[in-house]
């Protein structure tokens, strides 16, 4: 009976860096390990679709309640929403159905962005690596360096209270000129760039992608000339479509930035950074906004807000005529906001510093849900 004999081979002598090595990898793995569920596709495609569930069931949910209730307490900045049956029977789709009982909880707004926060993060970990070198490397940083600045001057720029009455940096006019300059321009060079690959077989369906949107261009521009220069959108469209173009301006910087640093996956990074930016702005707003309404009648003069959220007072006190009092204190305003559980229970007299008068709650009544009556009226 024969045998092989294979060659014993040593294995070398493990010294305290190769050691060290073999830990890091370890901890390495594991890391990977744990990021591995949270970079699932399948679970950014569920996230998605529990998302969409949520904002179609509080947007149902507003023909019942307001939309502060909606957003604050119910479903979007909650960790755990609680999605009432009688949202999916509006009374203006069912007028003759009774009130739908019961109720099913689901993960919240919050829960949501931040499970879709770490599924973003940990999919750019383990999937896009950067795919450039040395000075390409660089030179795209400082590209999307500049676009994410372009894009901060873009969103402190935009229309404020005043920049809604000024004339736009560029008349509307030229503005319509230059667009539809534009947009035959793009077209030509989309034809150009398609030109090279029609004798291609292996780039066909990149060539059949330029030219479908040449033609959409080239439909979109004998569109324009057919309806000639009198056409033009109005001022408010005009504002939108310039913000648009601001916008797609930014986007473009960072895209020929990321086209450097990470190549085929531009793209999909540009796009991540956008849905990012998205969320951080929501979370950036329930921090630091503080919002309320201010309701002026034509030829009304208003210098306070109210909050349709908390029940509020306002007492307003005009100084008499022979007083000489300044501009500023000719109208003096006094907004109670927080009232005590002993006011609105027990009927105690309410004192404010600095209010001229005392308060005293007679009767506290919540807001109620108005039900049709049904049989003879009372």
């Amino acid at each position: 009976m024969a045998s092989v004999l294979e060659p014993r081979t040593e294995r070398p002598a493990s010294g305290p860096g190769q050691r060290s090595d073999c830990r890091h990898s370890g901890v390495a793995d594991a890391f990977l390990a744990v990021l591995a569920p949270l970079a699932s596709l399948r679970l950014t495609v569920i996230l998605l679709a529990l998302s969409a569930f949520l904002v179609f069931s509080g947007t149902m949910a507003q023909t019942q309640y307001v939309i502060w209730h909606v957003v604050w307490k119910q479903y979007f900045r909650v960790w755990v929403a609680k999605i009432e049956l009688q949202a999916f029977f509006p009374p203006a789709f069912f007028p003759k159905l009774d009130p739908v009982p019961g109720h099913f909880y689901f993960p919240g707004g919050w829960t949501l962005g931040v499970l879709l926060s770490f599924n973003l993060l940990a999919a750019h970990a383990m999937r896009f690596t950067v795919q450039s070198r040395g000075r390409r490397l660089w030179g795209g940083l400082a590209v999307m360096a500049a676009g994410g600045l372009l894009t901060w001057a873009i969103v402190m720029g935009g229309p404020g209270t005043a920049a809604m009455q000024t004339e736009p940096i560029i008349p509307w006019a030229r503005m319509w000129t230059l667009l539809r300059i534009g947009i035959a321009a793009g077209t030509v060079a989309l034809v150009l760039l398609g030109l090279p690959l029609a004798s291609k077989k292996e780039r066909f369906y990149e060539f059949l992608q330029l030219q479908s949107a040449a033609g959409v261009g080239a439909l979109t521009t004998i569109l324009l000339l057919w309806l000639g220069s009198d056409f033009q959108l109005g001022e408010s469209s005009m504002r939108i479509l310039w913000q648009l173009l601001q916008g797609t301006a930014a986007g473009g910087v960072l895209l020929a930035g990321a086209v450097l640093a990470f190549k085929q996956r531009a793209g999909i990074v540009v796009l991540h950074l956008g849905v990012a930016l998205l969320m951080g702005n929501e979370v950036l707003v329930h921090v630091r906004h503080s919002e309320s309404q201010m309701r002026i009648v034509e030829g009304q003069s208003v210098n306070f807000a109210i909050d349709v959220r908390e029940p509020e007072f306002a007492f307003i006190r005009h100084a008499p005529a022979e007083e000489k009092a300044s501009a500023e204190r000719k109208q003096q305003v006094f907004v109670l906001r927080k009232f005590p559980t002993s006011a609105t229970e027990d009927g105690g007299w309410l004192t404010v510093e600095g209010l001229p008068v005392s308060l005293r709650i007679r009767e506290w009544h919540e807001n109620a849900t108005i039900e049709p009556l049904y049989g003879e009226s009372t």
